[in-house]
């Protein structure tokens, strides 16, 4: 392991060289504003501002995010209007004065224009060109989610700044989720009382999900690959088999004109990483290429109270490597992107605390992963194909497999004229070779989901259905989502729907071992309802202005109650001879309560906030209703954070309620808490930018576990500098 970690050292020093010494791109030439046309209507009454926007098709642009800019000799603030109803969005009431009025959308180009509020009220209808960049956003059953695109549903957008915290970090954050290590020394997530297989993850349109085990593995996307991330709570049909619980959309970097950034990062138990990323553009396309290496030894101290005594011991074998490059580019001319993308990861998999049975065991996982894609404002489609492959070995055991996993996969979405229909619709085929099989499992599937929305006033209703076929099952599942903005405040929404998951290969086709046996005879789980009802108010700009939670805003609550039945769930449980094997259990209930707020403590100062999830949730058969394993009733977080002189500051405190551990319930892990703390630093250095950032993750140095037996680590510290032109 010393050796491993010493060759990473060197591997890095090379590639912080080699970055240090390579020249940043130049400054572009001012590029000329997207051409914007609008009429304007001034009306007697308060000053008021409704902006209408429109593609150059003539269509709404939904789930835009419109806000206006006031400045003066004193102060710049920022207030984001609201959608009040397809394509439509409205503000509060301002005060007289210049503004700037900007309009982002995705897919489409950002469109600014000067307004003056005189005290009337000022009626703007804006067209917006389209960014054919943006083509990214096209997966298989929907583009980046937004409150106009689906009405119903808890959405959230994942910040990607604020210091150097991972994927699995900052998802850990919303309420409904939680977090855990998985085999393999990975992370998965789950949300809403659901298990790690009930979260759909899709990167670039791609499901990251295990083919084999049916869970996605979050530590594998690092967050400097990434342009947004948004997630989904509750089931959704249009996403296809998987989304029975939630759905985390991912988005890789796109070119972003003449920029680029560079970074490292160092840290506790031997972290090192660094990384870099470029971009260029031009009349003749756009092209942009990066990379990531990062790495950890992760010899960390734990007292082992499997032994008498407690002893402390050292975790050996948890160490991780990964190196991430990606390459994207659309030429200037038409509408078309491509993009590629390479992911290895290898990490150490230790057993339980009080054993040296997998001292050595190791698990890698290895993609590649391409995408060519077309757009326009009134349809998109894209094609990926990707080849995977996991391997797990242990010398000490004499155990070595290899799974190789290739996909193809075509996906399309647009709008049929004169009818108004939402369609989207998608084809894949996946196939699994293992080394220790003769035969190759393929699986073909496919969908299709149609949906219309009808508004009335500030009433939003959107019914839909997606059909699915695939080779192991099919499924016809429908949807009614409405959403209700009752003044530019307060906002209302429901929904209804079901969806369903198709068993993963594991399940059918897992070589036989001494312990395990597959179970080709398994059907589909069947949500056959998931519903919530949700309320939020928003008074000002709220905080998506800035995912830092520095918004110049007012206060942000929401809360959702949900409930789920799922039929039929997968379950592995071990017979009276100890042999695992899948098997679909009776049904898997789960509802609760999510709640969030964010609210400022001063008119320019800090905000605090939290979220907090209460949430039952039951899996079994017949008269047996056991607890889920791993699944707290009551979780949460609270914070506090902004700028203080000059430095940005924010403290956490997670709060995880205790967990059984298995599904017959006899153990329990105990409740715990853990602070952790972020500062960072912005400086120019000329026409760069340079930020420092700290974190400090449990900063109490709590000793607690996320799974039994599997000792977390006690207090770290990690420290990034990044530059930026």
């Amino acid at each position: 392991m010393r050796g491993r970690a010493a060759g990473r050292g060197r591997k890095l020093a090379i590639l912080l060289a080699v970055a240090a010494s390579a020249p940043f791109p130049g400054t572009s030439h001012a590029q000329e504003e997207p051409a914007l046309r609008g009429e304007v209507d001034e009306r007697a009454g308060p000053v008021r501002l409704t902006v209408l926007v429109r593609s150059e098709s003539g269509e709404r642009v939904r789930g835009a995010t419109v806000r206006l800019t006031f400045a003066d000799s004193a102060s710049v603030s920022a207030s984001e209007l609201v959608e009040i109803g397809e394509g439509r969005y409205e503000s509060d009431e301002l005060e007289a004065g210049r503004y700037e009025l900007v309009a982002e959308a995705l897919g489409y180009e950002t469109a600014r224009r000067p307004v003056e509020l005189d005290g009337s009220g000022i009626s703007i209808t804006l067209t917006v060109g389209v960014q054919p960049v943006a083509v990214t956003e096209v997966i298989a059953a929907v583009g980046r989610p937004d409150a106009g695109a689906l009405p119903g549903h808890a959405t959230s957008r994942i910040p990607l700044d604020g210091g150097p915290r991972t994927l699995a970090d900052r998802l850990a954050e919303e309420p409904g989720v939680q977090v855990r290590p998985s085999v393999g020394g990975g992370q998965v997530g789950t949300v809403r009382g659901s298990r790690p297989e009930g979260l759909l993850v899709l990167l670039d349109g791609l499901p990251v999900n295990d083919p084999l085990g049916g869970s996605a593995d979050l530590s594998r996307i690092p967050v400097a690959t990434l342009s947004a991330a948004t997630l989904v709570r509750g089931a959704s049909p249009r996403f296809g088999s998987g989304a029975i619980a939630g759905v985390l959309l991912l988005e890789s970097r796109r070119p972003d004109g003449m920029s680029a950034a560079g970074g490292f990062e160092v840290g506790s138990f031997g972290r090192l990483a660094a990384d870099g990323y470029a971009s260029i553009g031009g009349e003749l396309g756009t092209l942009a290429a990066g990379f990531r290496m990062e790495g950890i030894e992760n010899d960390y101290e734990y007292p082992n109270h499997v032994l008498p005594g407690t002893p402390t011991e050292i975790r050996e074998n948890a160490d991780a490597e990964g190196l991430h490059l990606w390459v994207s580019g659309a030429p200037g001319a038409l509408p078309v992107f491509a993009q590629l993308r390479y992911d290895d990861v290898d990490r150490g998999a230790p057993g339980r605390m009080g054993t040296q049975a997998f001292d050595e065991a190791r698990y890698a996982d290895r993609s590649l992963q391409a995408l060519l894609g077309y757009g326009s404002s009134t349809g998109r489609i894209s094609g990926t194909m990707a080849k995977r492959d996991i391997l797990y070995r242990d010398p000490r055991r004499n155990v070595e497999s290899t799974q190789s996993l290739t996909s193809l996969r075509l996906a399309g979405s647009g709008w049929i004229p004169g009818l108004g229909l939402e369609l989207s619709s998608y084809v894949a085929r996946e196939a699994v070779t293992e080394a220790a099989a003769a035969d190759r499992p393929v699986r073909w599937s496919g969908g299709l989901w149609l949906g219309r929305t009808f508004e009335t006033g500030r009433l939003s209703v959107q019914p839909g259905v997606a059909t699915d076929l695939s080779t192991d099952g099919s499924a016809v599942n429908p949807e009614i989502a409405l959403a209700a903005q009752l003044g530019p405040a307060w906002k209302l929404w429901g929904r209804a729907g079901s969806a369903y998951r198709l068993p993963s290969f594991a399940d059918l086709y897992a070589a036989s071992a001494r312990s395990i046996l597959a179970n080709p005879n398994l059907g589909p789980e069947r949500v056959v309802i998931d519903a919530e009802a949700g309320v939020g108010w928003t008074s000002g700009a709220g905080t998506d202005a800035d995912d830092r939670g520095s918004a110049r805003g007012g206060v942000d609550v929401q809360a959702v109650a949900f409930y789920r039945r799922t039929n039929d769930p997968i379950v592995w449980v071990a017979s009276a001879v100890a042999l695992w094997s899948p098997r679909n259990l009776d049904r898997l209930t789960a509802a609760g309560l999510e709640i969030r707020g964010d609210v400022p403590l001063g008119d320019r100062g800090p905000r605090a906030g939290g979220s907090f999830t209460f949430q039952r949730s039951r899996l079994g058969f017949g008269d047996n209703r056991n607890p889920m394993p791993y699944q707290p009733d009551v979780a949460g977080d609270i914070y506090i954070g902004g700028v203080v002189a000059q430095i940005w500051l924010r403290g956490a405190i997670r709060i995880e309620g205790s967990r059984t551990t298995t599904l017959a319930g006899f153990r329990r892990l105990p409740a715990y808490a853990v602070a952790r703390f972020d500062a960072s630093r912005g400086f120019r250095i000329g026409s760069l930018a340079l930020e420092a950032a700290l974190a400090v993750d449990n900063l109490l140095d709590v000793r607690y576990e996320l799974i039994e037996l599997y000792p977390e680590p006690g207090r770290s510290l990690l420290f990034r500098l990044e530059l930026r032109r």
